[in-house]
């Protein structure tokens, strides 16, 4: 797992190409680094301290301090002022595959990286920290979605390369519902990714305080649900309705193809509720036809 935050405090991205551990420098005035080989020996093991102003993250210089670690140490008061990245970059002569955990630390937070090999590095990018929705890779549905009562539909946001907190969950909702409101939105972990089968879906969190479903117009849980997502997660969002009378009708997603990436579950009961679900696949839909809610999950 692979976490960073700048010096606010907030996510930030962070990559790893080949053996180089990169954190974004732009708020960090000071940095520490610290090494702690776990597996292998590597023989004439360095690790650099080098700096870069490429917003590609290609070109990069030795600091100029002339900061190095070998196999393992720790480092401080690394200066960041006037760069946009600071790395750690291996060199090694070691044929013998190792594992590193690394740390490079900024003002108030860090980064921690496992797994760094020298014989095969790992590549992992992490999500842009601007995106604050995550939604549904599939295609809005030419029609909107009626909801069936009682029944749980889940949209796979994603899996999240770095940890969130998530606070709502969000619909559009084109066709009121009637009567009297029974309704829950939450999110889950899934067992994996769409894989044309069922999926187990472990609540995060649940709500089942909705904006009134018997208008239209944007809806959402009308308090916070600060759901912390831990890196890694393959997220998915769920609702469900049991209204009176008359279900809503909301904006809907289309051209799944039996893949998985929505799912269902008969019955399931309030979302509010322990879990876990089986979410099932829902099957193949004329092409563009609606197959499930547009249902996404938002940091504010």
């Amino acid at each position: 797992m692979i976490t960073t935050r700048d010096a606010s405090n907030e996510e930030v991205n962070l990559a790893i190409i080949g053996a180089r551990v990169v954190l974004p420098a732009q708020n960090v005035i000071v940095a520490s680094a610290q090494v702690a080989l776990q597996t292998g020996t590597w023989t004439g093991a360095v690790w650099t301290v080098k700096v870069s102003n490429d917003p590609d993250q290609v070109f990069f210089r030795d600091h100029p301090d002339g900061l190095t670690l070998t196999a393992e140490g720790v480092i401080g008061n690394i200066n960041c002022n006037g760069w946009r990245w600071v790395a750690l970059e291996l060199t090694t002569a070691s044929s013998v595959a190792g594992t590193a955990c690394v740390y490079i630390v900024g003002k108030d937070a860090g980064v921690t990286s496992s797994g760094v090999s020298a014989t095969s590095p790992a590549l992992m990018t992490g999500a842009d920290p601007m995106i604050r929705v995550l939604m549904s890779p599939l295609a809005p549905g030419s029609v909107a979605f009626l909801l069936t009562t009682d029944t749980g539909y889940w949209v796979f946001l994603g899996r999240i390369p770095e940890a969130k907190v998530v606070k709502f969950v969000e619909f559009y909702v084109t066709a009121g519902g009637v009567g009297a409101q029974t309704a829950e939105v939450a999110l889950a972990s899934g067992s994996g990714p769409p894989s044309k089968g069922s999926i187990t879906l472990t609540k995060i969190a649940a709500d089942g305080t909705l904006d009134a479903l018997t208008g239209t117009g944007m809806k959402r849980n009308t308090t916070t649900m600060a759901a912390s997502v831990p890196a890694g997660t393959f997220l998915y969002a769920g609702i469900r309705t049991a209204m009176a009378a008359t279900q809503p009708t909301i904006g809907g997603i289309s051209s799944d193809n039996a893949e998985g990436f929505v799912l269902s579950t008969a019955t399931p009961g309030a979302l509010t509720g322990a879990g876990p679900w089986t979410g099932a696949v829902v099957g193949a839909n004329l092409y563009g036809t609606a197959v499930a809610p547009d249902i996404r999950a938002t940091l504010d």
